[in-house]
């Protein structure tokens, strides 16, 4: 799995956060923005400071983010990702059916028109590395995306566009909906697309509900420093250096969301 990992998701695996990212074991490559580990020591100091944290618990944690960031491909900051980055963030989060609505697909065929999906804001303007998820059905008229799994992850693109690639068909007919759901920056965004499965008589329907397998995830949990890094993730090669899982350490100490608070332990 590839994953675009900010500050916030690397601290509360670093720190030992019991909502920490559970899939972070799942990791095969992850990338983050240069601007990461600036970030997280940031934080790291204003946590020695309102939690009173000791000389050796400070460089506990120091040398656990040291070494998850040292696991990480990190993209240099250019103009375009700081740009990208001080952009204010949308209100709101739409999606849009570009492509496959309504499409008939022939059982013979199996191949339908891949589901292409804009992520636009509350100016109808496009959304650039929102995480896309779509749903197949379990049974019923289903199938199966290109990478085996009836659940697909993409990232949009430069013009705000997310395609569901490679949707094969299993041989049950009828209606076919498709899930979708965007996610940006706290802002969630669902729609639903459908298609019809056609079988011409005397086609020899199958049992089969369609295939299942790795589902392929693209985690990108959107920070300060994301924007830019995430685009960046897609372009990446499956494979890659698997991050290294953080070492057993102190208990964990609570960071509350919001403009930068630090919260007790729980």
């Amino acid at each position: 799995m590839i994953a675009y990992v900010d500050a916030s998701v690397l601290l509360r695996v670093a720190l030992r956060q019991p909502d920490a990212l559970g899939e972070w074991r799942e990791i095969q490559q992850g990338v983050s923005s240069a601007l990461v580990m600036t970030e997280s020591l940031r934080t790291l100091d204003r946590l020695r400071l309102r939690a009173n944290l000791t000389d050796v618990q400070v460089a506990s944690r120091r040398a656990t983010i040291l070494a998850l960031v040292g696991s990480l491909e990190l993209v240099e900051v250019d103009a375009t990702v700081l740009e990208r980055a001080a952009q204010p963030m949308p209100t709101e989060l739409n999606l849009v059916v570009v492509e496959g609505e309504g499409s008939i697909i022939n059982v013979r065929q199996r191949v339908s028109r891949d589901p292409v999906v804009r992520v636009e804001d509350e100016n109808h303007k496009p959304i650039v590395g929102a995480v896309v998820v779509f749903t197949l059905p379990t049974e019923g008229a289903t199938g199966e995306f290109g990478n085996g799994s009836k659940t697909l992850t993409v990232m949009s693109d430069s013009q705000g566009l997310a395609k569901a690639q490679g949707l094969k068909v299993n041989q049950v007919g009828g209606k076919l909906p498709i899930h979708v759901t965007a996610s940006y920056r706290s802002l969630t965004a669902r729609t639903t697309l459908t298609q019809f499965v056609e079988v011409p008589p005397g086609t020899k329907v199958s049992t089969s509900h369609g295939g299942s397998g790795k589902v392929i995830a693209i985690l990108a949990v959107i920070g300060a420093a994301a924007a830019g890094g995430a685009v960046y993730a897609t372009q990446r090669s499956k494979s890659g250096t698997v991050v290294t899982p953080p070492p057993a350490g102190p208990a964990a100490i609570g960071i509350t969301a919001g403009n930068g608070t630090i919260a007790p332990p729980h």
